[in-house]
């Protein structure tokens, strides 16, 4: 395994990652169930409610900042020995429903979520057999043009890195 992977690993190498970065997707399957407007405090609790339940077992959480991230690190609920990893992307699709397409989130700044403790960026890349393949290759590369990661870049320049997702931890 290569060595900045080690932060998302359990200690024998497995990984065992939890995601809870959906954001409108969540929000219907929770309106599926539920006879109110599902709130954004209600997305919020239930990914705090996840990290702390289950970062115990899991080698890495991926969360959203906009539902997720601030609340998770304000109250503590990420287990000391689980990795986090910070959704960099914007999911552009219906509300509630899942996502149809990608940009690269502007308001995700890299040098905080290293800060705050994030050992690695999330970017996702949709893949349909329906489009060519120029279009994700367009958006893969849009992604790694971005400010995001040229911040990173320029920012961080004795880290190592790993793309699509980026390790954020300083080299042993």
């Amino acid at each position: 395994m290569r060595a900045p992977l080690t932060k998302l690993a359990r200690p024998s190498g497995a990984l065992a990652m939890v995601a809870v970065d959906q954001r409108e997707a969540l929000r219907g399957m929770f309106a599926a169930h539920q006879s109110t407007p599902v709130p954004d405090a209600q997305l919020t609790q239930f990914k705090v409610d996840v990290a702390r339940e289950l970062s115990p077992y899991a080698s890495a959480l991926l969360v959203d900042q906009e539902f997720g991230i601030n609340a998770i690190i304000d109250q503590k609920a990420l287990h000391g020995t689980c990795g986090l990893i910070a959704a960099a992307d914007l999911l552009v699709g219906p509300a509630g429903g899942a996502a149809t397409d990608t940009a690269v989130d502007p308001d995700v700044d890299p040098i905080r979520m290293r800060d705050i403790g994030s050992v690695g960026l999330k970017f996702l890349v949709l893949w349909r057999n329906d489009e060519s393949p120029d279009i994700r290759a367009k958006i893969s590369t849009s992604c790694v043009r971005s400010q995001v990661y040229l911040q990173l870049l320029k920012s961080l320049l004795s880290h190592q890195l790993i793309l699509p997702a980026v390790s954020i931890g300083k080299k042993s």
